[in-house]
C-alpha cells in the first residue's frame, strides 16, 4: 500500500507554506472585449452586454473574442548545441584552431593545435599534410569554410544512409535559408521564384533566336559552347515546365541578346512582333529566372553568364553610370567563384577551365568599358589577377569529356575576336601609361628591362591573327577593323602619357602615326557599317564609337587645313558621320551640339584657307546639316541651298580605307610616309592636356550621347 504524503492544513500549521495564498473573491468578472459589431464600426464599446450602441441599433450584441497568439517556433538548443559540436568536432578533425565553447567536448590542448594553411590572396605559408582537400566548387579560398564544405562527415553521419546529403550541400542549404529571399533586390521588390514557362518563345521561334545568337552574339564572347548548349536547348523546347532554373535563366539570356542584336524590321519580319513588345517579355522572363536560380549566390557557370547576358541586353536603353555599379556585382560574383585566380581554374576539368576563363576575361572587359561609359575609373583591367588568357580554339576541339585539350591552334579560328580582345586587354592591363591613370599610387618597376609599347603589340597581333584574315568573312572583317580602332585608341592614349611625363623620344615621327591612326579608326569603323555581311555585329560598334579619333582629327584639322591627308581626313569624317547616323541615333544633348559646333569651326578653317588660294570647295552634306540643325551662319561665300548640296564625299569605300581594312600589313607607319608632318601639317592641340581626367570625361560622355540609342 503506497502512502501519500500529508501537507499540513493552512488552519492547523503555523509556519507559513508556500502552498498557502489568499482565498479567490466569490465572483470575478472577466474583462471583455469591446463587441464585434463595434469593431467593425470603429465605434466605442460600453463593454455591457448587450452594449448601448447594439441595443440603439437593434443588433445582437457578440463579444470579441482575443485570438489566440502565435507562439514563435524557437530553433531547439539541444539541435543547436549538436550541430555546434559537430563543426567543432571537424574543425578539430582537420586541426584548425578555433576558440572552443565552455562545454565542447575534448581537450583544449586539442583545440589548440595551429596548423599553418594554404590561402589564395593572403600569402599564408603551407606545411598542411592533412587529408587531400579537393577546392571548393564555389572558389572561396578561406580555409574555414574549405574545411567545412567538404564531404566529411563526422562518426554519428557515417552511419547514415548513402544517399543522405554531403556536408557540403546541407550547409549551403542552411546558409541559404539563413538569408532566404535576398534575390530580388535589384528587380521588383515583390518578385519571389515563380514558373516562368509562360514567358519562353514557341519552340520555333526558341530556334530562332538561338541561331541568331550562334550568328551574332557567340563568336564576340564564346562564354557558351555551342554544340553543348545547343542540344541541351533541344532537348529543353519539348519540356518547358521541366527545364533547370539554370538552364531556364541561360535560355532567356539568350533571348534577349540576340534580340538586341537585330534591327527593329528584322524583328518584325522574323517574329511578326515588335522589338519593345519581345524586349519586355524577354527581360521580363529573365529577371525572373535570375531569381528563381538564385543568382547573386550561385556557384553554376551558366547562371553567371546568364547575368553577363542579360546585363548585355539592356546595355542600350540604361544609363551606364546605373549598369556600371551592377556589372560590378557580376565581377564580384565571378570572383567568389575563383574565375579570377588559375589556383581555382587549374582544379576544374580542361573544358570548365577553359569556359571559366573566357567569362572571367569577358566579364572584366564589358566591366571596363562601362567604366568608361561611366566615367569611372575601374581598375578591375589592373594586374592584380593572374587568370590564363583563353586558348585559341575551335569548338570542335573543345569538348566537355576531354582530359587534356589539344595544343592551341595558330592563325583565325572561330575565337578569333575573344582572342584579339583578351590580347590587347592584356597589354593594356600591364602598361604603365594604364597602371598610372587607374592606380596612381602604383609604384615605379625597377626592372631595366624595356617595358612593350603600342607599336609592340601592334606587331603582334598583326603577325598571330591579322595577316591570316580574310576579309570576306564577316568575323574577320568585324575582329580586323575593331582591333585597329583599339590600337589606334590605346596608341593615342600612350602618346598622351608619354608627352605629359616627357618620354617622347620622336615626337614629329610619333604625332605622324596617331593622325594616321585616327583617320584609319574613322575609315575601318564605316567599313563595318557599308558592309553587309558584318550586318550581325553593328550591335557591337555601336557602343565603340571612335571618340578619340573624332576628338583629335577636329583639333588638328582646325590648324591643318589642306593637304593630301587633311582631304582624307575629312572624307572619313564625313562617311563616318554619315554612316553611324549620327542625327538619329544621338539625342538631343549638349555635348553633341558641342562636338557638331567643333567639326563647324574646323571645317571654317578650311573653306577660310581655300578661299585665301582662290580654290573651288562643296561643302559637305553634314556641315550644311549641321549648320541648319543648330541654326549656325553660312560664310556668305557658302550660302548653297541646302536642297542642292552634294556630298563632297562617296558613299561607297574609297581605295585608301579598303586598303586600311583588307591589307596584310597596318598602312601608315612612319616608314611609309604617312602623316601630317609629311606634308607641313602643325600638330599641337589642346587635346594634349586632356590627359587623363578630362579625356576620359570627354570620351565617356561622348560615347553615352552618341549611342544610347
Amino acid at each position: 500500500m503506497s502512502t501519500r504524503p500529508v501537507f499540513p492544513s493552512p488552519s492547523t500549521s503555523d509556519t507559513p507554506s508556500v502552498l498557502t495564498r489568499a482565498p479567490l473573491p466569490a465572483t470575478q468578472p472577466s474583462r471583455s472585449l469591446a463587441c464585434v459589431r463595434c469593431q467593425s464600426r470603429k465605434v466605442r464599446c460600453d463593454h455591457k452586454s448587450p452594449c448601448t450602441n447594439c441595443i440603439k441599433g437593434q443588433a445582437e450584441c457578440v463579444p470579441a473574442t482575443l485570438a489566440a497568439r502565435r507562439r514563435r517556433k524557437r530553433f531547439s538548443e539541444k539541435a543547436l548545441l549538436e550541430r555546434l559540436r559537430n563543426y567543432e568536432g571537424l574543425l578539430r578533425e582537420h586541426e584548425i584552431a578555433f576558440q572552443p565553447t565552455r562545454d565542447s567536448s575534448g581537450s583544449e590542448s586539442e583545440s589548440r593545435k595551429v596548423v599553418k594553411l594554404r590561402t589564395p590572396g593572403v600569402g599564408l605559408s603551407s606545411s598542411f599534410s592533412g587529408p587531400d582537400l579537393q577546392p571548393v566548387r564555389s572558389g572561396n579560398g578561406n580555409t574555414f569554410w574549405r574545411a567545412l564544405h567538404q564531404g566529411i562527415r563526422s562518426p554519428g553521419h557515417q552511419k547514415e544512409s548513402s544517399d543522405e546529403e554531403s556536408v557540403e550541400s546541407r550547409l549551403r542549404a542552411e546558409w541559404d535559408d539563413f538569408y532566404d529571399g535576398n534575390d530580388h533586390i535589384l528587380f521588383s521588390a515583390g518578385m519571389a521564384p515563380k514558373n516562368i514557362t509562360s514567358y519562353h518563345p514557341e519552340p520555333v521561334d526558341i530556334f530562332r533566336l538561338w541561331q541568331i545568337y550562334v550568328d551574332n552574339i557567340n563568336p564576340i564572347f564564346k562564354i557558351t559552347h555551342a554544340p553543348t548548349i545547343q542540344q541541351q536547348i533541344i532537348e529543353a523546347s519539348g519540356h518547358l515546365s521541366e527545364v533547370s532554373p539554370d538552364l531556364e535563366v541561360l535560355m532567356f539570356g539568350i533571348y534577349c541578346t540576340a534580340l538586341m542584336s537585330i534591327s527593329d524590321e528584322d524583328c518584325l519580319r522574323i517574329f511578326a512582333e515588335d522589338r519593345d513588345t519581345l524586349n519586355h517579355r524577354y527581360q521580363s522572363g529573365c529577371q525572373q529566372a535570375l531569381i528563381n536560380a538564385n543568382y547573386l549566390r550561385t556557384s553554376d557557370l551558366r547562371v553567371l553568364a546568364a547575368l553577363f547576358l542579360y546585363l548585355l541586353s539592356i546595355r542600350p536603353r540604361i544609363d551606364p553610370r546605373s549598369l556600371s555599379s551592377i556589372v560590378g556585382i557580376a565581377v564580384r560574383i565571378a570572383q567568389t567563384l575563383g574565375l579570377h585566380a588559375e589556383y581555382f581554374n587549374k582544379e576544374f576539368s580542361p573544358f570548365e577551365a577553359e569556359m571559366r576563363r573566357r567569362l572571367w576575361w569577358q566579364i572584366v572587359l564589358f566591366d571596363s568599358r562601362m567604366g568608361e561609359m561611366a566615367n569611372c575609373k575601374s581598375s578591375i583591367l589592373a594586374s592584380t589577377w593572374d587568370c590564363d588568357l583563353p586558348l585559341n580554339l575551335n569548338d570542335s576541339d573543345l569538348l566537355p569529356h576531354l582530359k587534356e585539350l589539344v595544343a592551341p591552334r595558330e592563325g583565325p579560328t572561330e575565337s578569333l575576336f575573344v582572342m584579339i580582345s583578351c590580347e590587347i586587354a592584356n597589354f593594356v592591363r600591364n602598361a604603365q601609361f594604364y597602371l598610372k591613370f587607374t592606380l596612381p599610387s602604383t609604384k615605379e618597376s625597377k626592372s631595366t628591362k624595356v617595358a612593350p609599347s603600342v607599336d609592340d603589340l601592334e606587331v603582334l597581333i598583326e603577325n598571330k591573327y591579322l595577316k591570316y584574315c580574310n576579309p570576306q568573312i564577316p568575323l574577320h572583317l568585324i575582329s580586323s577593323c575593331m582591333s585597329r580602332g583599339f590600337i589606334g585608341k590605346w596608341r593615342f592614349g600612350e602618346y598622351l602619357f608619354n608627352k605629359a611625363n616627357n618620354l617622347v623620344s620622336q615626337p614629329v615621327e610619333y604625332r605622324d602615326k596617331i593622325f594616321f591612326d585616327a583617320i584609319q579608326t574613322l575609315e575601318c569603323d564605316t567599313a563595318v557599317y557599308v558592309t553587309s555581311i558584318t550586318k550581325g555585329f553593328l550591335w557591337f560598334t555601336k557602343y565603340h564609337l571612335p571618340f578619340p579619333a573624332y576628338s583629335y582629327l577636329i583639333q588638328e584639322l582646325r590648324r591643318s587645313t589642306t593637304g593630301e591627308y587633311t582631304e582624307r581626313a575629312w572624307q572619313a569624317i564625313a562617311l563616318n558621320f554619315e554612316e553611324r547616323d549620327m542625327f538619329t541615333t544621338s539625342p538631343k544633348s549638349k555635348l553633341f551640339k558641342t562636338l557638331c559646333h567643333m567639326l563647324v569651326k574646323a571645317w571654317e578653317a578650311r573653306e577660310n584657307a581655300l578661299e585665301e588660294k582662290h580654290e573651288a570647295y562643296v561643302t559637305p552634306t553634314f556641315i550644311t546639316n549641321i549648320r541648319l540643325k543648330f541654326a549656325i551662319p553660312q560664310p556668305r561665300s557658302s550660302q548653297i541651298n541646302p536642297e542642292n548640296v552634294l556630298s563632297a564625299f562617296p558613299r561607297s569605300i574609297p581605295p585608301e580605307m579598303q586598303r586600311s581594312v583588307a591589307s596584310d600589313a597596318f598602312p601608315g607607319s612612319v616608314a611609309e610616309g604617312y602623316g601630317p608632318s609629311t606634308m607641313g601639317l602643325d600638330i599641337e592641340g589642346d587635346l594634349m592636356s586632356l590627359w587623363p581626367m578630362e579625356w576620359q570625361f570627354m570620351n565617356s560622355s561622348m560615347d553615352n550621347s552618341w549611342n544610347s540609342s
